[in-house]
């Protein structure tokens, strides 16, 4: 058994890093969160290979794709690293979560997903606040009522305003 969970975890880690693997559902396992030009860090692949995580993992990935279009529609591509549209999007995959999962697990994925990024200490701050800032966006909406489709609604336009009044925070 020891030796089959050995394969397993190899197989899974060759599919991760060659992004080979479909787009998942909220019901496949953790193997399928790596989807074409999703990157996951180390510490998010370990969180996710656990059968118990499958489905928070899956809907994680499903918030940030969601986020990911959101900033596209939303903002000018020269902002979608370091300016406002990553800014946006960092604080509506938060607020997602938020939404969804409740704070404090939006919270344990969005740091595992920071964690180990690699990247200047200064985007890991930037990413940081701005996580926070949709976690706390996500709070105030799921107290106005509504199906879940209006509260992501309240908070896309709660992000949007606070990225372009220079709430959140950008580089640069």
């Amino acid at each position: 058994m020891k030796f089959l969970s050995s394969i397993s975890l190899i197989l899974i880690a060759a599919a991760i890093s060659t992004n080979a693997l479909p787009t998942a559902s909220d019901s496949t396992p953790a193997s399928t969160l790596i989807a074409r030009g999703y990157s996951a860090s180390g510490a998010e692949t370990s969180y996710c290979m656990w059968p118990s995580r499958w489905i928070v993992c899956n809907k994680a990935k499903g918030h940030a794709t969601e986020a990911l279009t959101a900033a596209q529609q939303n903002f000018p591509a020269n902002t979608l690293h370091n300016g406002k549209g990553d800014a946006f999007r960092h604080c509506y995959w938060n607020a997602r979560m938020t939404v969804d999962m409740g704070q404090d697990t939006a919270k344990t994925f969005a740091d595992l997903h920071e964690e180990g990024g690699g990247g200047p200490a200064a985007e890991g701050e930037m990413d940081l606040a701005n996580n926070a800032s949709g976690r706390k966006f996500g709070e105030e909406v799921k107290s106005g009522g509504g199906d879940d489709g209006d509260k992501y609604a309240r908070a896309l336009a709660k992000c949007k305003s606070a990225a372009n009044s220079g709430v959140l925070k950008v580089l640069g």
